[in-house]
Parts: structure tokens; sequence; C-alpha cells
């Protein structure tokens, strides 16, 4: 009906006007009336992604948006601990925007780096930016496609050796779904070392995924 849709660009006007969004990419105040949270000089920025082709990955191609630094590290971290939703539309964009000229990821299958059920998150984050995606290019989308097969702690304080011995065996295909000759396109937040994107890769292509890329809102 036209009015629901009338009603919601309504109350999401009047959110904005109290409560409005800032901008994932320099903090300030968005004051355009839109669900992006870019501001209109960021929004005309291009992203200079960080593209990662490496013999020592298991996945194909790695593209990552933006650099997790200053106002962006700050938005990331917001986004992910403080369940700031409205953040998921503007990272999917500007991921999108750095893999615009790679149309084999929007023909891909969409997934997401699975959340650890112990993280105390409102949700998966990396989820619903994944969605968002699929929605931007109609792809097809599976949340639940890879399973953690144990809880894991927080790779960030770990040394590089260290998070390839923890993380081996942590996650596994959904029985449910088959992927072989599929390609496969892993949604994550930030790309580190690569050690999760890996792992993840591994697991695909040893149940039957023709190609494996990485699509990252960030890099470190």
């Amino acid at each position: 009906m036209w009015w629901k849709s009338f009603f919601k660009k309504l109350s999401d006007i009047i959110l904005d006007l109290f409560f409005p969004k800032h901008c994932i990419m320099c903090d300030k105040t968005v004051m355009e009336f839109t669900d992006i949270a870019l501001c209109g000089k960021c929004l005309k920025k291009k992203p200079v992604p960080k593209c990662i082709r490496d013999d020592r990955f298991i996945f194909n191609e790695a593209v990552c948006a933006l650099e997790y630094k200053d106002a962006v590290k700050d938005t990331m971290l917001r986004y992910k601990f403080k369940s700031i939703k409205y953040y998921s539309k503007a990272f999917a964009f500007v991921m999108a925007e750095a893999a615009n000229d790679r149309p084999y990821f929007k023909d891909a299958l969409i997934c997401p780096v699975p959340l650890s059920k112990g993280r105390e998150r409102a949700y998966n984050q990396t989820a619903v930016i994944a969605e968002e995606i699929s929605r931007m290019w109609d792809s097809e989308y599976i949340e639940d496609l890879l399973l953690k097969c144990r809880e894991l702690k927080p790779l960030s304080k770990m040394k590089l050796n260290e998070r390839r011995f923890y993380i081996e065996g942590a996650f596994t295909l959904n029985p449910e779904y088959s992927i072989f000759g599929r390609d496969i396109l892993l949604i994550d937040d930030i790309f580190t070392s690569g050690t999760t994107a890996k792992e993840c890769a591994k697991i695909l292509k040893m149940y039957g995924a023709h190609n494996v890329y990485v699509l990252c809102a960030c890099y470190d």
C-alpha cells in the first residue's frame, strides 16, 4: 500500500531530524535525508579498495573497501559493539562500489562469516551487510551456509601463527546446502591477516565450491 511507504519515509525524516545519522567515513552529521550514512562529500568519493591475490591464500581474490583507521575504525567499532544498525547500508554501499568492476562477484552465491553465539551482540552485523549487498545486486544469499563448530575467542590479540592453529576446524558447511561447482562470495567486516577468510574458503572448496571470493568492509 502506498500509504505504508509514505509513513515510513515520513518517520525516517522525523528520526533524522531528532537523531541524525553520522557518516561512516568522516563521522560528520549527514544533512541529507537518506538511509545511507554517507555525507554528500563522501558519497561522491570513489573507494580505493585493497585487492589481495596471494598464492598462500585458498580464496581466489579478496577486495577490501576502506582502511580501518580514524573515523572508519570508530564507526565500525560502534556498528559491531553498539548495534548502530543504520551503518549497514553505508558499508554495503561502499563495498559494492569497491567491487563494481567485478561482475563475477555479483554472480556468486553470497554468504557471511558466521558469528560466535557467545559474542554479546544483538545480531550478526556481517550478515546484515551481506544481505544488503545481495539485495543491491539481486544475488542469491544464504545466511547460514557456513556454521561454527565451536565458539572462538577474538583473534585480534593473537599472533599470526596462533590464529592459524586456533581457528583450524572452527567452521563447517551447513549440510542442508550443496555448493558443488558454485562460486561463493564470502562477506566479512575486517580483513587483518586473512586467517578467517582462508579457513572459510578452505571449507567451501572442500565441499566443492569452484571459486571463493572475499569482500570486506575494512582492511587493517
